[in-house]
C-alpha cells in the first residue's frame, strides 16, 4: 500500500519473483476497503499516503476482530524514534527505511509470513482441540463442570453431570456452584478455590456431601483444576464430580463394625482381667493357706515343711504370671525381666528364715515373652532355687545363686549356678535325679522343646537351657 508508483514497481518486481501474488492499495481507504474485500496475510504499509495516512488506516483494520492478526510492516524514508514508535503503537510488527535494500525486505516479508502460518496453524489446532474437548466432555461417563474463576457461577456441564444430579442445562445454567454442595460441606469445598489454584497442573480434591435436585445424597470426589488462557491467565475451573456415594455407605459399616468389634474385644480383656485377677487371688489363698499350715508344723519336721513351702512357691509362681497379665497392656505377653525379678522377691519372702545368708544374683534382658512360655520357665526356676536352697546349702551356709536369661531371635537362652556344696562329679541329676530335677528336664524337653545339659563347676552346680519360643501363638 503506497502512492508511489516508483516504490510500488520496486516492490512488485521484488516479491513476485518470490512466488507472492500481490495486490496494490494507493490510499489509507483504498487499503481498508482491499483488507475488506480480500483479506491478506501481511500487510505493507506506507506511512506518508494522501486522504489517510499509514497510522490510521491501521488502526482502523486493527479495530476489526478477524483483520487483528493479519501482521503490518510499516515502509518510511524517515529514521525518526517517534515514527517508529507511532507505528508500533499503531499496531505494525515491523518497520523498514526506504529506500530498501531488496535482500533485507525479502527476509523480513519470509521471516513474518512464516510467524503468520505457524500462528494460524496453531489457532486451527486449537479449534480442533476444543472440538475434541467439548466432544469428549460430553459423552465422559464422569460428571464434569466449568465454572467462573470469579463468580464460582457455572459455565457449561456435560451431558453426565445432568443425568447423576437431575438437573437440565436450563435449569442449572448460571446457577452458583455452591447451590449443588450441602452447607455442612461448604468449608471443605471453599478450600478447593484458596489462591485460585496458582498452577495449572495443580489437581486439588475433596470429598464432599452433594444434594440432587430431588434432594437425594449424594458423595462425591471433586476433583478441581484451574484452565488458563493462551496468555496465561484464569479462564476457568475445571471440575469432576466422581460418585462415590456406595464407597462412603460402604465406609461407615465398616466403622461401624470396627466400634462394635473394638466394643467387643474392649469386653473381651475386661473379662480376661478379671479372670487374671481372680485366679492370681485364688491362688495366692491357697499359697497362704499352705504358708500358714507350714508355719504350724513342728520345726523338727523339716521335710514336710520344705514339701508345704516348695508346693507354695510353685502356686506362687503361677500366680505371678496370671498378676503380671493383669497388670499388662497386651494380655498374651509379660516383661520376662519383670516376672524373674518378683518371683525372687517372692522365693526369698517364702524361704524367709530358712537361709538369709544366701544371696540371689540374676541379669535377665528386657524382653516380653508369651504365658505359655512364660509359665513353664516360671515352674523350672523356681525347682532349681527350692532345690539349692534345700540341698545345695547345708547348716544355712553362705553362698550364691546366679540366673541368667537372654533372648536371641527364636531361642530364649537360660543359665542357673550356685556355689553349693554340688554333688559327685559322676552323677547326672538329670538322669537319676530327685523328682524335682525330672520335673525340671520334661518341662524343658517336652513343653518347651528346648534341651538341658549340666556343665563342669569345680563347685556347686551349673546348668544350661535352651528354649524355643514359636511353638505357641498369642490368642488375645
Amino acid at each position: 500500500m503506497d502512492d508511489s508508483p516508483e516504490n510500488i514497481d520496486v516492490l512488485v518486481n521484488a516479491l513476485k519473483t518470490e512466488g507472492y501474488r500481490l495486490l496494490v492499495s494507493r490510499n489509507g481507504f483504498q487499503a481498508i476497503e482491499s483488507v475488506k474485500a480480500s483479506p491478506p496475510d501481511l500487510i505493507l504499509m506506507d506511512i506518508q499516503m494522501p486522504k489517510m495516512d499509514g497510522y490510521t488506516a491501521c488502526e482502523e483494520i486493527k479495530k476489526i476482530q478477524k483483520y487483528r492478526s493479519i501482521p503490518v510492516i510499516f515502509l518510511s524514508g524517515m529514521n525518526v524514534f517517534f515514527n517508529k514508535k507511532k507505528a508500533f503503537d499503531a499496531g505494525g510488527i515491523d518497520y523498514i527505511l526506504k529506500p530498501f535494500d531488496i535482500d533485507e525486505l525479502k527476509i523480513r516479508v519470509k521471516t513474518h509470513l512464516d510467524f503468520y502460518y505457524s500462528q494460524q496453524k496453531l489457532k486451527r489446532m486449537n479449534v480442533q482441540l476444543l472440538q475434541m474437548f467439548k466432544s469428549a466432555f460430553d459423552q465422559t461417563t464422569v460428571a464434569m463442570v466449568h465454572i467462573d474463576t470469579k463468580s464460582k457461577k457455572i459455565l457449561r456441564v456435560n451431558h453426565y453431570f445432568t443425568q447423576l444430579f437431575g438437573y437440565s442445562w436450563d435449569e442449572i445454567s448460571g446457577t452458583s456452584v455452591f447451590d449443588i454442595v450441602d452447607d455442612q460441606c461448604n468449608d471443605c469445598f471453599t478450600k478447593l478455590f484458596e489462591n485460585d489454584c496458582g498452577s495449572e497442573l495443580e489437581i486439588r480434591n475433596c470429598e464432599c456431601r452433594c444434594l440432587t435436585k430431588n434432594k437425594n445424597e449424594l458423595w462425591a470426589q471433586i476433583n478441581l483444576t484451574l484452565i488458563k488462557d493462551q496468555s496465561g491467565n484464569p479462564d476457568f475451573f475445571h471440575l469432576v464430580f466422581e460418585d462415590i456415594t456406595k464407597q462412603i455407605k460402604n465406609r461407615d459399616l465398616l466403622n461401624r463394625a470396627n466400634q462394635e468389634l473394638k466394643k467387643s474385644i474392649d469386653e473381651k480383656e475386661v473379662l480376661i482381667k478379671e479372670l487374671y485377677h481372680r485366679t492370681k487371688n485364688n491362688m495366692q489363698v491357697i499359697a497362704s493357706m499352705i504358708h500358714l499350715k507350714a508355719a504350724c508344723v513342728d520345726e523338727k519336721n523339716d521335710q514336710t515343711c520344705f514339701i508345704l513351702r516348695d508346693i507354695e512357691s510353685k502356686i506362687y509362681s503361677m500366680s505371678l504370671v496370671h498378676k503380671l497379665l493383669y497388670r499388662s497392656d497386651n494380655l498374651s505377653f509379660i516383661s520376662m525381666k519383670e516376672y524373674v525379678q518378683e518371683l525372687i522377691i517372692l522365693f526369698k519372702e517364702v524361704y524367709a528364715g530358712k537361709n538369709d545368708k544366701l544371696k540371689i544374683e540374676y541379669s535377665v534382658k528386657d524382653f516380653s515373652i508369651i504365658i505359655d512360655v512364660a509359665l513353664p520357665i516360671g515352674l523350672i526356676l523356681s525347682e532349681l532355687l527350692t532345690n539349692s536352697y534345700k540341698h545345695g546349702f547345708p547348716g544355712k551356709t553362705k553362698g550364691e545363686i546366679v540366673i541368667t536369661l537372654s533372648k536371641e531371635e527364636d531361642s530364649i537362652l537360660c543359665t542357673y549356678k550356685d556355689d553349693g556344696i554340688g554333688m559327685d562329679e559322676n552323677s547326672d541329676p538329670l538322669q537319676s535325679g530327685t523328682i524335682g530335677m525330672l520335673i525340671v528336664k520334661n518341662l524343658v524337653e517336652e513343653q518347651l522343646l528346648g534341651s538341658i545339659q549340666k556343665l563342669p563347676s569345680e563347685k556347686g552346680i551349673s546348668y544350661s537351657m535352651c528354649f524355643h519360643t514359636q511353638m505357641y501363638v498369642a490368642r488375645v
